[in-house]
């Protein structure tokens, strides 16, 4: 402040109560020279008013015009980004709440420290309250996320960090085998996936897959394993799969498998149907089922050999 023909001076506050006298103490100094000096103002007195009265050799005094101080507080996070799970290939936001910001920047820390994020694709709204992550890869899984919010005062303030994992989808690293079995027998049909947490086995019968339930003569429908236990001739040729889910889409669906079940062998008659105890008569035994057939008994005797005489049905 400027004054002619004055020789003292008197800075005044109106803190909202009216104008008081300033004394030289802390955050005031000047308080009676020309100059008043604040040094280190709070936000607690943002909006006070301040004059001064120049006194001089001749009355009246005279009394400035008000003015009035800003003090721009220092930005604060109100509410933090949270932590992100996705699936590879989905979007995600990180998104923060300051008070007193008028910028912000998003960094992220890729294992190396935290750097500035420009916008680029993956990512979008780098300098606003909300990160914008579109088509996150498996490579970004575990990268962490701040962000710096300025102010019209200092010190800008950082937010908590936040995490992004993501999770790759299921796939099948060992397909189910093909299993031929004889009627009444047991079998199973296993998979190997990385990145599964859930299985479920399809059967197709003839008419398109149908989803496996733990019923006779199914167990372990929703394992990486299906158990068939007693298996029908009925169930020849029934062809099985299974669909692995995860973490993250789409769900892997294995190959097909084939299940062979061969009914047993049926005698439709026997020629001649008898024989001297002493041995040595040729038997013609015809039937159906007789392929794959290793051994012939006769009671608890066994043929000297046997001999296979038509494609169809096996002689002996």
């Amino acid at each position: 402040m400027t004054a002619s023909n004055a020789t003292g001076y008197q800075w005044q506050v109106d803190q909202g109560a009216g104008f008081t006298n300033i004394s030289n103490g802390a955050p005031y100094s000047g308080a009676t020279t020309a100059t008043l000096t604040i040094t280190g103002a709070t936000a607690g007195m943002n909006d006070y008013i301040y004059r001064v009265v120049a006194t001089g050799l001749a009355t009246p005094a005279a009394t400035s015009n008000n003015v009035s101080l800003t003090v721009n507080p220092p930005p604060s996070i109100t509410s933090q980004p949270s932590a992100s799970t996705i699936s590879a290939g989905a979007n995600t936001t990180f998104s923060v709440t300051a008070s007193n910001a008028t910028g912000y920047q998003w960094q992220v820390d890729t294992g190396a420290g935290f750097t500035n994020i420009s916008n680029t694709a993956p990512y979008s709204g780098a300098t606003t309250a909300t990160l914008t992550i579109t088509g996150a890869t498996a490579g970004v899984n575990g990268y962490v996320y701040r962000v710096v919010a300025t102010g019209l005062a200092t010190p800008a303030a950082v937010s908590n960090s936040a995490a992004l994992t993501v999770n790759p989808p299921p796939s099948i690293t060992s397909q189910p085998s093909n299993s031929t079995i004889a009627a009444g027998a047991n079998t199973t049909f296993s998979v190997t996936a990385s990145n599964a947490t859930g299985y479920q086995w399809q059967v197709d019968q003839g008419a398109g897959f149908t989803n496996v339930a733990n019923v006779a003569p199914y167990s372990g429908a929703t394992t990486s394993t299906l158990t068939i236990t007693g298996a029908t001739a009925g169930m020849n040729g029934y062809v099985y799969r299974v669909v692995a889910s995860g973490l993250a889409t789409p769900a892997a669906t294995s190959n097909s498998a084939t299940l062979t079940v061969n009914p047993p062998p049926t005698i439709t008659s026997i020629s001649p149907t008898s024989g001297p105890t002493s041995g040595g008569t040729s038997v013609t035994l015809t039937g159906t089922n007789l392929t794959g057939a290793t051994a012939v008994h006769f009671g608890k005797v066994k043929p000297l050999f046997f001999q296979v005489l038509h494609v169809q049905n096996r002689h002996f």
